[in-house]
């Protein structure tokens, strides 16, 4: 009876976990809200490069996905390292790694069906694509909102600043990714 306890607890505590994500994600909490640890942290980066390696596959991009997947990764980690160090608010670092990975899974999971058709546009537009392109641009927009809400929480800064600052983020990972893993290049 213990183990089936035991297992009761954990599912409850994943529940809440991915609970507080889709909070975050819908812009009702931020990431003080996440179990404090670099346990979980590194459960969900784990998570994020399990979905990000599923994305990827499925848009055909398998030769450098674990490539690619590393360097997102450290872009992450050290912008968000040095700001939150910077800014005086280090205790904060492993929560909002945590909340940015975590939510950051999410999104490629919302990605997923829609990478098919992205990976191998039909010759003539269909609803679909047109569907796949949309979702594509709202989730990029969606993951700049989430990091914007992850630095208003974690800076305790105005929206708009914060937003301004996760917008730099994602200019800065575009090129970056654009310069080292060029398309045809």
């Amino acid at each position: 009876m213990q183990g089936f306890e035991a297992v009761e607890r954990s599912v409850l505590v994943f529940t809440r976990w991915f609970s507080v994500a889709w909070q975050i994600l819908v812009f009702r909490q931020g990431p003080q809200d996440l179990p404090g640890g670099r346990e979980w942290t590194a459960m969900a980066a784990a998570l994020y490069l399990l979905s990000g390696f599923l994305l990827l596959q499925v848009r055909g991009i398998s030769g450098e996905a674990l490539l690619m997947l590393a360097v997102d990764l450290g872009l992450v980690l050290v912008f968000v390292t040095l700001v939150l160090r910077f800014s005086g608010r280090g205790e904060r670092l492993w929560q909002s790694l945590q909340a940015l990975w975590l939510c950051g899974a999410v999104l490629n999971a919302i990605a997923l069906p829609f990478a098919p058709v992205l990976a191998n546009p039909p010759g003539e537009p269909t609803v679909w694509l047109d569907l796949a392109v949309v979702m594509s641009l709202a989730l990029i927009f969606w993951s700049i909102g989430l990091m914007g809400q992850v630095f208003r929480h974690a800076l305790e800064w105005p929206l708009g600043r914060a937003l301004l600052l996760s917008l730099a983020y994602a200019v800065g990972n575009i090129l970056i990714h654009y310069h080292l893993f060029a398309p045809n290049g």
